[in-house]
């Protein structure tokens, strides 16, 4: 026979369960995972549907204020621009350590930066990997090679934002010294300038370089091969901590 005790631990595991799920559920962490994922698909859209994608004005105009990160873009520092936030966010919170079972360890994201590391690389060997094939197959392009990179930067820098947020609360909350405080907000800043420079640099090549198809394709696969990988990796995780941390 089953008693009272028996009865109240499976209630209150149930409660846990449900709560748990609650919270796996939350609108916050919704918000937090898919806005910029939103904001992605808009800049997309936008330009592949704006008028005057064959009007020489609009085009030295928008090449004129995208061309310098465009430049930087296409160089060995596009691809490594989540590699900067991710340096920059652990000089900035590495050093600071909470004890655990007597030995310090890296405080908050800090202590999760080997598997960010590793799923940038392996994110990003996937992108070289499969541009390599499909310009194999299909020599013509067929597809937005600007789109399809810019798609694993802008979602992996997106992770980058959440993590410094996670970071900045804890050096709140454990009242770290102003200076810290200040660096990974200036981290989290940098990386959302560089979102914006992303999503303005995919729209001119939308509106003005690539046909819709090639930009649909370079879209779909991008998100699929590139992108979701790094939601579950290291954006869905992030988002769930500010959002449980800020009781969204």
């Amino acid at each position: 026979m089953m008693g009272d005790g028996d009865v109240f631990s499976k209630k209150e595991q149930r409660e846990e369960e449900e709560a748990m799920e609650a919270r796996l559920r939350s609108p916050g962490e919704r918000r937090l995972t898919y806005v910029p994922c939103g904001a992605w698909a808009l800049a997309l859209a936008l330009g592949t549907l704006a008028p005057g994608a064959r009007s020489a004005e609009a085009l030295a105009a928008a090449t004129a204020r995208t061309k310098w990160f465009d430049d930087v873009f296409t160089s060995a520092w596009g691809p490594a621009l989540p590699l900067t936030c991710m340096f920059a966010r652990w000089v900035a919170a590495a050093r600071v350590y909470a004890r655990d079972a007597g030995e310090r360890v890296p405080l908050g994201t800090c202590a999760h930066i080997r598997q960010d590391l590793e799923a940038y690389v392996f994110v990003a060997l996937t992108r070289m990997g499969v541009y390599a094939v499909f310009t194999r197959l299909w020599p013509s392009a067929f597809m937005s090679d600007h789109v399809f990179l810019a798609a694993s930067v802008f979602t992996a820098i997106h992770g980058e934002v959440l993590s410094c947020a996670v970071d900045f609360l804890i050096l709140v909350e454990r009242r770290q010294k102003p200076l810290r405080r200040t660096a990974i907000m200036c981290v989290a800043m940098y990386g959302l300038a560089c979102m914006a420079c992303v999503l303005s640099d995919v729209f001119v090549t939308a509106r003005f370089y690539h046909g819709g198809l090639e930009t649909a394709c370079a879209a779909f696969f991008g998100w699929f091969i590139l992108q979701l990988p790094l939601v579950f990796a290291v954006v869905r995780p992030r988002a769930r901590e500010l959002a449980a941390a800020l009781a969204l």
